[in-house]
């Protein structure tokens, strides 16, 4: 990333996106030492943390929504499920 866009010189929607997103996950290091990073490494712990970060995210949404009382007991992590892909579209609701 640093090593071909110097931040200081060129600025733009995408590079202050990915910047943000890195410092919000907890990677601003990652933003100011880009020469110093293994790319491979970074990626999986990025994908790793934005997992993370979704699936407290949902469980918050889940276990404080009334709406999804019902829906909390029986399930307490993210999956998708089957009948979501056969169900009509024209049929499903959503819930929460």
């Amino acid at each position: 990333m640093h090593g071909c866009i110097d931040p200081l010189v060129i600025y733009g929607p995408y590079i202050d996106y990915v910047q943000t997103s890195l410092n919000n996950l907890g990677f601003s290091d990652v933003w100011l030492h880009q020469s110093s990073n293994s790319v491979k490494i970074v990626v999986e712990l990025l994908k790793k943390r934005i997992k993370d970060q979704f699936s407290q995210s949902w469980s918050n949404t889940v276990f404080n929504s009334n709406k999804c009382t019902n829906y909390s007991i029986c399930k307490n992590s993210w999956s998708s499920e089957n009948y979501w892909k056969i169900l009509p579209k024209n049929l499903a609701l959503r819930f929460c």
